[in-house]
């Protein structure tokens, strides 16, 4: 099952909540939610919280490129925070950690073994 819901903080910051899993059935709706949050706002600043995501594919991985290019071509920027596991051995594996201001990980700390 996924979920997803945005907030805009008052500084104009829009917060995606992301909650489950994303794979190929539902990447579509991160990637065009991510997309409306570059459209709606003067200079966009997003922030991906995956506090509550549990699984991401390389589709989930495109929605984000997807949506960090689009934020950077209007001017902003997009982060993700929280993401633990899993889900952010997926993005540093492929490459896109560092572009979405993630830190580097302590891999003995951060990934169950086998995973």
């Amino acid at each position: 099952m996924f979920e997803v819901r945005t907030d805009t903080r008052h500084d104009g910051a829009v917060i995606v909540h992301a909650a489950g899993e994303v794979d190929m059935t539902v990447s579509e709706v991160l990637e065009r939610t991510l997309l409306e949050a570059a459209r709606h706002a003067a200079t966009p600043r997003v922030v991906v919280d995956f506090e509550r995501l549990r699984f991401l594919d390389s589709s989930g991985v495109h929605a984000l490129v997807r949506g960090y290019h689009a934020v950077n071509d209007a001017g902003g920027s997009l982060t993700v925070r929280n993401a633990t596991g899993v889900v952010a051995r997926v993005l540093h594996i492929t490459g896109v950690a560092e572009a979405l201001g993630m830190s580097v990980l302590d891999q003995k700390d951060e990934y169950p073994k086998g995973a």
